[in-house]
């Protein structure tokens, strides 16, 4: 195919399809899902610049324009050396696409009611912009892999009208996301206290929730503390909004990791870019554990008392702009939110008297009364109910 901008489009072979259908699930038109897998992961100057944007027109739209019909007419075209079964691909009884899967197939059949080329570019033009290029714009959430590549991740995403027990937590959280995808000054947040609270889950939530507004979120372990600055120069690039999400972040003594996570945060050579914020979860309000030794280390001047280790500590907190706490719920508490879980499932009969009573026994059972435990309670009711 001649082109500029789009040389590595290619037929398929028929195993690749038949992977590809098994990856995200699909069904129907396998081809042309593939053909417009190819263009959406396809970066040149022209996606790029359509990314978060749309077509602004000028050299690089002349150059796009040269391609499209080329582009048009393999999408259309029928190889005759695929069977014709991927034309109308028939996946195992009750197989469902997978998120990604979906926008996929979403695209291409936005593609294939394209009467024109330039109909074809616009709608190819409009998913660089609402989706991105490049697998960032099929999946919300990633996790860095220890060699600093973004694997896709793809779980059962929470809605934040669903959490319980959390909602004013939840609403600080939505405003500064909200503030962020849009452009607008935000903070980096700091979501502290009990287990199971739903410090996770809040930001878990966040992913679907903006996703059409250019939310991504990379999931960074501490190990991987010496990757970020790599990492921020590449999120620095992709025109998309991300969330830096670090789960159960503490340091014990004797851990520097912190150190590479201030250096990023602020004041570092690799800073914070602006697309970039990060969210951390954790038990403890200030990150590092203090010692006996961190308070003997202290300077005595005119009734003033400073410790430079236990401020060195403390300042990794400080950078974090907004700080949420997650308190355990009291009991009644509890008991409202487990019959509010166990009630969306409606194969469960029993009536509100009978499932607090079986929820307060669970409560003494398990000897907690988080969220997580109400939800645990729930699972297992509708499991026996």
């Amino acid at each position: 195919m001649a082109a500029y901008l789009y040389t590595d489009i290619r037929v398929p072979e028929l195993g690749e399809l038949l992977d590809f259908s098994y990856t995200y699930r699909l069904y129907g038109d396998l081809y042309r899902q593939h053909m417009a897998w190819q263009m959406l992961l396809c970066r040149n100057p022209w996606s790029a610049a359509c990314e978060g944007r749309g077509d602004r027109g000028g050299s690089l739209t002349e150059l796009a324009r040269h391609d499209v019909a080329a582009l048009r007419e393999r999408f259309n075209s029928r190889p005759p050396e695929l069977p014709e079964e991927v034309y109308d691909f028939t996946p195992p009884s009750g197989t469902l696409p997978t998120r990604a899967g979906a926008r996929l197939a979403e695209l291409a059949d936005t593609l294939s009611e394209a009467t024109s080329d330039e109909s074809f570019l616009a709608s190819l033009a409009r998913a660089y912009q609402t989706l991105g290029v490049g697998r960032e714009g099929l999946y919300e959430s990633f996790r860095l892999s220890d060699t600093g590549e973004l694997l896709p991740t793809e779980g059962a995403l929470p809605y934040l009208s669903g959490l319980i027990g959390c909602e004013e937590q939840s609403r600080m959280l939505s405003d500064n996301t909200a503030a962020f995808v849009a452009g607008k000054p935000s903070n980096n947040v700091l979501l502290y206290g009990d287990a199971g609270t739903g410090k996770s889950t809040s930001i878990r939530a966040l992913e679907g929730e903006y996703y059409d507004r250019g939310l991504r979120t990379v999931e960074v372990y501490k190990h991987q503390f010496t990757l970020l600055p790599e990492l921020m120069g590449n999120l620095r690039s992709i025109r998309r909004r991300w969330l830096i999400f670090i789960d159960d972040l503490s340091f014990e003594e004797g851990e520097v990791e912190y150190k590479y996570l201030k250096a990023v945060i602020e004041g570092g050579v690799e800073a914070l870019p602006e697309n970039v914020r990060i969210y951390a979860t954790s038990n403890r309000r200030h990150l590092i554990r203090e010692t006996w030794n961190d308070k003997n280390d202290m300077e005595h001047q005119q009734d003033i008392h400073r410790s430079d280790t236990v401020e060195e500590k403390l300042s990794l907190c400080a950078r974090f702009g907004l700080h949420i706490r997650y308190a355990v719920p009291g009991r009644d508490t509890f008991c409202s939110m487990a019959l509010t879980l166990a009630r969306r499932n409606r194969s469960i009969t029993l009536s509100d008297d009978e499932i607090l009573e079986l929820a307060r026994r669970w409560e003494l059972r398990t000897g907690t009364h988080s969220g997580r435990t109400a939800q645990q309670f729930a699972d297992d009711l509708a499991s026996r109910y």
